[in-house]
């Protein structure tokens, strides 16, 4: 009587990293099971797609590609689906398939380290039938070249300047488009390069021999030049060896490794894309201090401010109803005030506080709010705890915060019914940046003014009569710290969207106006106020990521950069003066200093109004 032979069983978790084309189970399955048709095992798939972009990208529009949120998607995809997958097979190998731009495998390669071993397939570049998927070609037909190293450090330099890492595998790279394209300070050019370029490598093997050496470039910049401040990655290469690039990426000890997307058209090349090494999903956790002062400040917001704020709704609407014919303007700033520039229709049909958003509303204690938030079935708006954090750090008092936090909601209680920007329209918004500057404006202006209204009723001694420009200019610093609260904070700023940076220009122009010794009564305040200075900075380099327009703080030409306004009907144009340096201007964007920022604008305005 013979035995029965037991099966030996194998398991497979398959990647999918299916972004510019499709990736089937059915090919997986069937390539891997070639690969151990010798064997004698029954076979286990388990498999996760993974494609973080629309269903429309393809190689023809990767433009439109939304980086940051494709990367924020992979963070959770492989936090709530391949680490389960992990934990529950222990035993089953890991497979990657890969059709993904070269960033976005780079990125999942980091986000899955030294977990588990992974195995790769590389995509066979003609795409035959027989031969879609491959770990080794015939070595007749393609043979394994050398690879040729260059400029790995191998003594200890104390700078703080860049390094480039070159990697050409697949295409030439034209180092004058790199020159181009990166506009730091570069200490170092370290290349890997295959002494015959080829589209497809012959092996797996030489994926590991080239991604060793870049793991040896990695360490010594880590061991020679610690105090390098970013790795550039410049490299034409298959997308498994992308992948396997992002592996030896670690996230306790790289510098940030900057990936590129390359456009030959473009005035600059190679476009940063994904910063390595960095959380695209969220912020580092509050504190439980931090949490803490958060709800205090919410709590003190919701019995007070919010109480008030409700109380001068209805007075406002028992005005309105004994005058019916006063618009917003005239219950804010009184009937026999001069309007001025503000007594055109633009300004005089927006609606009334109590026909806003805010009316007879609840605010909630909810704490779990991304930035603000109007929930029009519970009919509640909060305030998210990382908002309120960041108000705070910028401002420090308390009634300052509170103060910032009236301006958001008047504001978005405007923007609700007033401008139809509820969380069903905004999809898409950005795409139309000069509409949305206006629609700004107008809220912002809206929300001052009812602030206004609000300080002389609930605390009338922050109000100098004699010199209101100061509580003007005051409220402006205080809406400009709630504007940068709405940024990422504590690292520095590559980019900002088109209508946020030209919503900062035009505030801190207002802010210095108001702070002008002149401005001393409310007509004076509303002369400046009802018309909205168009001011850009010119020279910096735009690009589009889907549906946010952004300007590339980093990529500029010192001498192309220059600032205008139209002002009174005139234009005025200034480059670098004594008083105004544009690439410190910059630097004040990119790094979040309100002062610098500030004094520069004033400068120019200074300068502006001597030309007058």
């Amino acid at each position: 009587m013979s035995k029965t032979r037991k099966i030996e069983k194998k398991g497979f978790i398959v990647i999918q990293h299916a972004i510019l084309t499709e990736i089937s189970d059915k090919e997986c399955e069937k390539v891997i099971s070639e690969s151990h048709k010798d064997e004698d095992i029954s076979l286990y798939f388990e498999h996760i797609k993974i494609r973080p972009v629309p269903d429309h990208i393809s190689h023809k529009n990767m433009d439109e590609i939304n980086w940051r949120e494709a990367a924020a998607i992979q963070e959770s995809l492989v936090e709530d689906q391949l680490k389960p997958l992990l934990k529950k097979f222990p035993d089953y190998e890991v497979i990657y398939f890969g059709a993904s731009p070269i960033p976005l495998a780079v990125h999942l390669g980091y986000l899955m380290e030294d977990w588990r071993r992974v195995n790769i397939f590389l995509r066979h570049h003609k795409e035959s039938e027989d031969q879609r998927w491959y770990q080794n070609l015939d070595s007749e037909k393609v043979p394994a070249l050398p690879l040729v190293v260059n400029g790995i450090p191998n003594d200890a330099y104390d700078i703080n300047d860049d390094v480039v890492v070159k990697v050409q595998v697949s295409y030439a790279i034209n180092d004058d488009e790199i020159k181009k394209s990166i506009t730091s300070d570069v200490a170092k050019t370290i290349s890997l390069n295959l002494e015959k370029l080829q589209l497809d490598l012959n092996s797996i093997q030489k994926c590991h021999e080239i991604t060793d050496r870049f793991e040896d470039a990695l360490k010594a910049v880590g061991d020679n030049l610690p105090n390098t401040d970013t790795i550039h990655l410049i490299a034409t290469i298959p997308v498994g060896l992308a992948f396997l690039f992002g592996r030896k990426i670690r996230s306790n000890v790289s510098s940030p490794v900057q990936t590129y997307q390359y456009n030959k058209n473009a005035d600059f090349p190679y476009n940063p894309v994904l910063a390595i090494n960095q959380s695209y999903v969220g912020f580092t956790p509050l504190t439980k201090k931090e949490i803490k002062k958060a709800k205090s400040i919410r709590k003190s917001f919701q019995k007070g401010s919010w109480q008030n704020l409700q109380s001068m709704i209805r007075s406002n609407k028992e005005q309105a109803e004994r005058n019916p014919e006063d618009n917003w303007l005239d219950l804010v700033l009184g009937k026999n005030t001069s309007k001025g520039d503000m007594g055109t229709q633009y300004w005089k049909n927006l609606q009334k506080l109590d026909e806003t958003a805010l009316a007879e509303k609840e605010f909630t204690l909810k704490e779990n709010i991304d930035g603000y938030e109007y929930d029009d079935k519970e009919e509640t708006w909060g305030i998210g705890n990382r908002m309120i954090h960041d108000l705070n750090k910028r401002l420090t008092d308390t009634n300052e915060v509170e103060r910032a936090i009236r301006v958001v909601l008047i504001h978005e209680g405007l923007h609700y019914y007033q401008h139809n920007l509820s969380h069903i329209t905004v999809e898409g918004i950005g795409r139309f940046p000069k509409i949305v500057e206006d629609a700004d404006y107008q809220a912002d202006i809206y929300a001052i003014l009812y602030e206004y209204a609000y300080t002389k009723l609930y605390a009338p001694t922050d109000i100098d009569k004699n010199n209101l420009g100061r509580f003007f200019a005051k409220t402006l610093d205080i809406a400009l710290a709630a504007l940068w609260s709405f940024n990422d904070p504590g690292v520095t700023m590559k980019e900002i969207q088109v209508r946020r940076l030209n919503r900062f220009l035009i505030w801190y122009w207002q802010c210095v106006a108001l702070s002008d010794s002149r401005v001393k009564t409310i007509e004076d305040v509303i002369g400046i106020l009802a018309t909205k200075p168009v001011i850009e900075i010119k020279g910096l380099s735009l690009r589009t990521e889907g549906e946010r327009v952004e300007c590339q703080l980093e990529r500029y030409v010192e001498s192309n950069l220059e600032i205008g306004i139209f002002i009174n009907n005139r234009i005025f144009r200034s480059g670098n003066t004594g008083y105004l340096r544009l690439p410190d201007l910059i630097k004040g964007f990119r790094e979040r200093d309100h002062q610098l920022v500030k004094d520069l604008i004033e400068g120019f305005y200074r300068g502006v109004m001597n030309q007058r």
